[in-house]
């Protein structure tokens, strides 16, 4: 499991978030599309665990992250769900 993974899974606020999502995906019918988006992603912070550990960071701005997450998007194409969830 990559760092992200790993400093998130045990927060409750990452469970209220991926309940919201969860919620999301199903009403767009999005679910499988979503569910893939993130295991690119796992796979990406698995292979590049800077990067991993960079996003990670809590004094890293959201907008240095976002801009990682613009560049991801341009190789993954992702859904606009998973796009808007990663850019909170």
């Amino acid at each position: 499991m990559c760092a992200l993974c790993i400093t998130q899974a045990k927060s409750p606020v990452a469970t209220g978030y991926a309940a919201a999502l969860l919620e999301t995906c199903t009403a767009a019918d999005a679910l499988e599309t979503v569910h893939s988006n993130m295991e690119f992603l796992e796979e990406y912070c698995q292979l590049n665990e800077d990067v991993a550990k960079y996003l990670a960071n809590p004094v890293v701005p959201g907008q240095s992250k976002r801009e990682i997450f613009s560049q991801l998007n341009q190789e993954a194409k992702f859904d606009k769900i998973t796009l808007n969830f990663l850019n909170l």
